[in-house]
């Protein structure tokens, strides 16, 4: 069992341990799987990122390769580049922060928001091609494992249609490309956060995860987007499935952490 860290932790000094000339340091207290900090050490502000159980240091790690890989393709957007350290046989990383604002904060209208779905359809159709040298889990195996850290009556069934899909065509997928995930410059993509979920799946797990989180007047935007950057007809029923897994895999992770983690500050949408 890989080691992990706790509420206990003092983090502030763990990361004066590592950079005694680090300044600023504040949690950011939306970490859902991690212990999230910042600080700034020189001129840059830094991200740490402290695993929350055991189930998160194991997933962590697999990011950390995922993201050193990812950094060798050509795609159109900034990826955290990772950082492995260890503190008491305990991982944890650090980045250097992206800047930007999640698309969740930002008020954009329709064409600015068609520009946003060309690029995330641009940034879809590189990572779908990339072979990794790591292997991935299927994203049903990695939501099935993620349902025992959640606990409680989970209905496994939910993935079904998820796990038939997986068996027609897997590419490399995000794994959790929500709103909260895509960072916003200048009314452009700038970055794309968290491949901790990163996986093989079926081609659209990454759309349905996306508009799963998005209002419905922007929904049919991306899909239309989707459609013409793909060339090709989504299953609108395949589709509906994906979005409805995604909401319930969301909705129990959130009571979850209600119970388990009530020191971090859930979104107002959720309550």
């Amino acid at each position: 069992m890989v080691k992990h860290f706790t509420i206990d932790d003092d983090f502030n000094l763990i990361i004066k341990q590592f950079f005694p000339r680090a300044k600023n340091i504040c949690q950011i207290s939306t970490g859902w799987t991690n212990f999230v900090f910042k600080a700034r050490i020189k001129k840059n502000w830094w991200i740490f990122r402290f695993p929350r159980n055991s189930f998160f240091s194991k997933v962590l790690l697999k990011e950390v390769k995922v993201c050193y890989t990812l950094q060798k393709e050509k795609l159109n957007v900034k990826l955290p580049k990772l950082k492995l350290l260890y503190y008491k046989n305990k991982p944890f990383s650090i980045h250097k922060m992206i800047k930007g604002v999640p698309l969740t904060e930002c008020k954009l209208n329709d064409r600015q928001m068609t520009k946003i779905a060309k690029e995330i359809c641009l940034f879809l159709k590189k990572i779908n091609r990339v072979k990794l040298s790591i292997r991935l889990p299927l994203a049903s195996t990695f939501l099935k494992d993620l349902s025992f850290v959640s606990g409680g009556d989970y209905n496994l069934q939910m993935h079904n249609r998820l796990k038939k899909m997986e068996k027609q065509k897997k590419v490399f997928s995000h794994g959790d490309l929500n709103p909260g995930n895509i960072l916003i410059k200048g009314k452009k993509i700038v970055g794309i956060l968290d491949f901790a979920f990163a996986c093989r799946s079926t081609p659209i797990n990454d759309l349905a995860r996306l508009i799963e989180r998005l209002p419905d007047c922007q929904r049919k935007l991306f899909l239309h987007e989707y459609e013409r950057h793909f060339n090709q007809k989504i299953n609108l029923e395949e589709l509906s499935d994906l979005i409805a897994m995604w909401e319930y895999v969301e909705d129990r992770y959130i009571e979850y952490i209600k119970k388990k983690h009530p020191d971090i500050q859930l979104p107002k949408s959720v309550f």
